[in-house]
């Protein structure tokens, strides 16, 4: 688990006084005095009498008050009013009859019951996330919600009794509350571990496969034939890519239907599962540089990838700066700090919406996904681009070149793009195959140098080898050049190759 199971104790308390709703109205809008509040109402269409909403407003709750009215012509003038920043609407009354008997009131969300909460709640998480919240869902109908409904109640009663002296005056207070325990178990811990999970076998797969393909020499032949690099690991990306649409869409259904992280918009859950998932594949791609052998590869990354999974545990022991920090580089931390989070906003009584997004610790984490996805595809590039360069000295000695009598060792010097044959003699013919710029590097053996130093037949032979030798020992290097960036075209009716020792 993220965190260790804690019983909250919460003891017995005493009922309270009666305190008149108008008192509780007034106290909570009185710090919103100055941002001049407004309550709108909209009456039944072809209905211009404005009589309803003076009577709605002459109850005593707006005795005084800076509260103003606002007649709307539609929900849709409502909506604009609404949404333009310089005003500040608490309320809006829907008259939806002439006789005025059926009306809705629409609430500023801030004074409004999460409507995913159950209903009829359990005792002890009610008083738990009364704690954590500092207010009970159910009293937030008492400082807007009920006072508006007693004024327009009582507005249509003096309206169909004429008795202009009827009021509708009600309190409040609160019964006893007993003690009780709440066990906060929260399994967010294992959720997010089983989610990083889900792509180990996709990791592990592709590593052994790439592996596979350079081990075998299959990499190495089609990069002879002019095959561009990156398009061994790409074809896999390309190919997983539909794998973890699907995967992602069907976690996303599962957790929809279970009612898991159910604060949480779906979308948000199916883009961080499929960017963990594109993810996992980049990172496939980076282990892969790091490895020669099959027999290697498999159980060191199943193993390294279990360890970095299952670190999830310990989330809620790891502050937040610091788990903000590592997911920077491991995805499977993000996608597991996304779901904790996620379900300690739960714990909270908050949702992910798209207004709290950016501002929320699991936003953070979701964009983080995001980032992995671009630093891995980067390095696994460069990675490649080193890889086929010969490893990271010889991708180094291209910028930097050796100075000196080893100078000729290095055969970085030497452009043959002037090897491109003369095509006059083919004008004519169609090109079939266009070879631009391949290399190759072999790795030069123990037992090649002892026989080219012991079997020469002619002192320049024995001259050139002799330098060659002690030019390998004194750079410690173990890799020659064998085919230096050689360009050629081939036509119909020809036969091509690249022959060597």
């Amino acid at each position: 688990m993220n965190k260790s199971s804690e019983v909250k104790k919460y003891g017995e308390v005493s009922s309270t006084p009666l305190i008149n709703l108008k008192d509780i109205f007034i106290n909570n809008i009185a710090p919103y005095n100055t941002k001049n509040p407004t309550i709108g109402f909209i009456l039944p269409e072809n209905n211009s009498d404005d009589k309803i909403i003076n009577e709605v407003m002459q109850h005593d709750i707006f005795f005084n008050s800076s509260i103003k009215p606002v007649h709307f012509q539609n929900q849709q003038a409502m909506t604009d009013y609404f949404n333009d920043n310089r005003n500040f609407l608490l309320a809006t009354v829907i008259f939806e009859s002439d006789n005025y008997l059926h009306y809705t009131i629409r609430v500023n969300n801030t004074w409004t019951p999460d409507s995913k909460l159950e209903p009829i709640m359990d005792y002890a998480k009610g008083r738990y996330f009364e704690d954590q919240a500092g207010i009970a869902e159910g009293d937030k109908y008492e400082y807007l919600f009920s006072p508006i409904q007693v004024a327009v109640d009582q507005a249509i009663i003096r309206l169909k009794t004429n008795d202009q002296t009827l009021k509708m005056d009600y309190s409040f207070g609160k019964l006893v509350k007993s003690s009780t325990e709440y066990n906060e178990n929260n399994s967010s811990g294992i959720v997010g571990s089983y989610v990083a999970m889900m792509f180990l076998l996709c990791i592990v797969n592709i590593v052994i496969s790439i592996v596979k393909e350079k081990e075998s020499g299959i990499k190495n032949g089609l990069l002879m034939a002019g095959v561009y690099p990156s398009v061994f690991w790409l074809s896999w990306l390309i190919f997983y890519l539909f794998v973890i649409f699907v995967v992602s869409g069907g976690i996303t259904i599962f957790f929809y239907f279970f009612k898991t992280l159910s604060n949480v918009n779906s979308l948000f859950i199916f883009l961080s599962i499929f960017f963990y998932g594109m993810s996992c594949c980049s990172l496939s791609f980076i282990f892969s540089y790091f490895f020669k052998n099959t027999k290697t590869a498999g159980p060191a990354v199943s193993i390294i990838s279990v360890i970095i999974i299952m670190a999830n545990m310990a989330t809620s022991y790891v502050s937040l700066k610091i788990r903000k920090l590592i997911a920077i580089f491991l995805s499977p931390i993000s996608i597991g700090s996304f779901i904790y989070e996620i379900d300690k906003m739960k714990s909270h009584n908050e949702n992910l919406t798209f207004n709290n997004f950016i501002k929320s610790d699991s936003g953070y984490f979701l964009l983080i996904l995001l980032a992995n996805n671009i630093l891995y595809y980067v390095l696994a590039i460069v990675l490649d681009i080193i890889d086929n360069a010969g490893g990271f000295k010889s991708f180094l000695l291209k910028f930097f070149p050796l100075k000196g009598k080893n100078e000729c060792n290095i055969g970085y010097q030497d452009d043959y793009q002037k090897d491109i044959q003369d095509d006059e003699t083919n004008k004519n013919k169609k090109c079939m195959v266009e070879v631009s710029g391949i290399s190759k590097i072999f790795e030069k053996k123990s037992e090649d140098d002892s026989k080219y130093q012991n079997n020469s037949n002619s002192k320049s032979q024995n001259l050139f080898n002799f330098k060659s030798l002690n030019i390998f020992k004194s750079t410690k290097m173990s890799k020659f050049i064998a085919v230096n960036n050689v360009s050629f075209n081939v036509y119909q009716d020809e036969i091509f190759c690249i022959l060597g020792k």
